[in-house]
């Protein structure tokens, strides 16, 4: 058996060994949420989109990936909404100052 002598073929033999394994590739793409509130929120909800897609490839590809995959995604995408939701500011005015919303929002607790 050769030895590796950590040449540059020795590395991408590494590296293609792991971008072909999907549970691998699961973890990595996991990873990437670790960081992504050091991003700006643009970048950030782009990379949640992505992480998302990838996601359900994944779960698409690998059966025996696909209950993790698909949890992740649902929870990245339950994040993101949330995320859009808290960036429009009509969750900032008080309900007595939006007339309207406020007598369909009391009907709705009445009934």
């Amino acid at each position: 058996m050769p030895q590796s002598d950590g040449t540059l073929s020795d590395r991408e033999d590494e590296s293609s060994s792991m971008s072909t394994d999907p549970s691998i590739f699961l973890q990595q793409t996991l990873d990437k949420m670790k960081n992504i509130d050091q991003l700006d929120k643009e970048m950030e909800e782009k990379l949640m989109k992505m992480i998302i897609r990838d996601l359900n490839r994944v779960a698409e590809l690998q059966p025996s990936l696909a209950a993790n995959a698909e949890f992740s995604s649902l929870y990245i995408q339950c994040q993101l909404l949330l995320t859009k939701a808290l960036k429009d500011k009509q969750w900032a005015i008080p309900m007595p100052m939006c007339s309207q919303e406020s007598v369909m929002a009391m009907a709705s607790v009445n009934q």
